[in-house]
């Protein structure tokens, strides 16, 4: 009797350890993260909040926004944004989630950008370094 009681405990025991949270996210709860940094980053866009914007993207950022000829940099690309967003807007957004797929610390995310009449397709690659996720690159194109 006494074994079956030490091997309900055990049993018992293990069970209540292997349905604890680990402390990983779930890809689902990435997800939600990643969209919830998109929302703050078009927001601070619009606010002409570049310090907030510029600490969005990673150190080897690359982006290709829609208005430049050619991709650029971290540096080149808050440039761009102190010139064309120089004053805050009053302007409204809708994104229009398309496609996100997550592996492990990178996540690559595609929507679709509504501001007034105009729809952009804005594609974004996440990197998670010293728990910040992180924009590695990105591009935009108005269709």
């Amino acid at each position: 009797m006494k074994r079956l009681t030490w091997t309900l405990l055990l049993v018992s025991f293990a069970l209540t350890a292997c349905s604890q949270d680990t402390g990983v996210a779930s890809d689902s709860d990435i997800e939600k993260e990643i969209w919830a940094l998109e929302n703050s980053y078009l927001k601070n866009h619009r606010d002409a909040n570049h310090d907030k914007i510029a600490s969005l993207w990673h150190d080897k950022f690359l982006g290709w926004p829609d208005n430049l000829p050619q991709p650029a940099d971290k540096a080149g690309v808050i440039q761009y944004t102190k010139q064309r967003n120089a004053k805050p807007g009053s302007w409204n957004f809708k994104i229009e989630p398309k496609g996100i797929q997550v592996q492990g610390d990178i996540v690559i995310n595609h929507y679709l950008l509504k501001i007034g009449g105009t729809s952009t397709r804005v594609t974004h690659t996440w990197v998670k370094e010293d728990s910040q996720w992180r924009i590695l690159g990105g591009m935009s194109n108005r269709h």
